[in-house]
C-alpha cells in the first residue's frame, strides 16, 4: 500500500523507465522499506521509485525491508527520508519540521532524534513561521541568509527592519555589517543622524572599497556616500 506516502515523482516520468532498465540488467541494488500494518498487509515507508520501476517491469516481487515503525506516522516517515536523501529548500525543511511539531505535536527534542539533527537546526525552524513577514519573505526568497534574517527580526521597527533587509541584499553585507547597520540605526537621535550612521558603518567596515549600490531612481550605480539614503512609509499599496 502507498497511502498516505507523499510521492515526490511522476510514476510515469522517464526516470522511473532508467530505474527500471537498471533493475533489470542489475537488479535492485538497495531495497525498499515497508512497515507491517494490523490487516496484515504492507505500507511503503520508502524507496517508492524503485516500487513504481518494478511495477513498470510487472513483477510481483520486490526486495524489501521490515521497517519497525511503532507510532511513527508515514508521513514522518517520509520526511525524515526527504530531509537526509534530497537537497531540499529551506521552505521545504520549515514545512517539514513545522508539521513535525504543530499537527503531530512532537517536541523539539522528538524532532531531533526523528530528523537526526541538532537542536539549534530544529528550533531555528521552528521559529521561522514567526518572524516578521518582510523578513520571512526575504528569507524564503533566498535573499537573505538565516543568520541576517535572525538580527533583523529582534528590530522593534518595521521601517528600520525594511531598510536593513535592502541594504543587505543590494550591497551583499556580511553578518557583522547587518548588525553594526542594526545598531546604528538604532542608537541615533533622530532618523536622519540614525540613516548617516548606517551610511557611515557601510563606507569603514571591510572590504576596503566603498560599497556601491543603485539609486532607486535613477538606476546609477554610485558610492554609498554619494547617496541619500531615505525611509518611506505609505498607508497602503495604492497611496499616493
Amino acid at each position: 500500500d502507498i497511502k498516505e506516502q507523499k510521492l515526490r515523482y511522476n510514476p510515469l516520468d522517464d526516470s522511473v523507465l532508467e530505474l527500471a532498465i537498471d533493475i533489470q540488467r542489475r537488479e535492485l541494488l538497495q531495497p525498499i522499506g515497508v512497515s507491517k500494518e494490523e490487516n496484515g498487509r504492507y505500507q511503503l515507508r520508502w524507496g517508492g521509485r524503485r516500487l513504481a520501476a518494478h511495477i513498470r517491469l510487472t513483477r510481483k516481487l520486490v526486495w524489501a525491508v521490515i521497517y519497525e515503525a511503532g507510532d511513527e506516522t508515514v508521513k514522518a516517515t517520509a520526511l525524515r527520508e526527504n530531509i537526509h536523501r534530497l537537497q531540499l529548500s529551506l521552505e521545504e525543511e520549515v514545512a517539514a519540521v513545522n508539521y513535525l511539531y504543530e499537527e503531530e505535536k512532537r517536541s523539539p527534542n522528538q524532532i531531533c532524534d526523528l530528523l537526526n539533527k541538532g537542536r539549534d537546526w530544529v528550533m531555528r525552524r521552528i521559529t521561522i513561521p514567526n518572524l516578521p513577514e518582510e523578513v520571512k519573505e526575504a528569507l524564503m526568497e533566498e535573499k537573505i541568509t538565516l543568520s541576517a534574517a535572525e538580527a533583523i527580526a529582534w528590530c522593534e521597527d518595521e521601517g528600520i527592519r525594511r531598510y536593513v533587509i535592502s541594504q543587505t541584499m543590494q550591497s551583499k553585507l556580511p553578518l557583522f555589517q547587518v548588525k553594526a547597520l542594526i545598531e546604528s540605526l538604532k542608537i541615533g537621535k533622530s532618523q536622519q543622524d540614525a540613516i548617516a550612521a548606517a551610511v557611515e558603518v557601510g563606507v569603514s567596515a571591510p572590504p576596503p572599497t566603498e560599497l556601491q549600490m543603485a539609486c532607486n531612481q535613477c538606476g546609477q550605480v554610485r558610492p554609498l556616500s554619494k547617496l541619500k539614503p531615505i525611509m518611506l512609509r505609505v498607508c497602503d499599496p495604492g497611496c499616493e
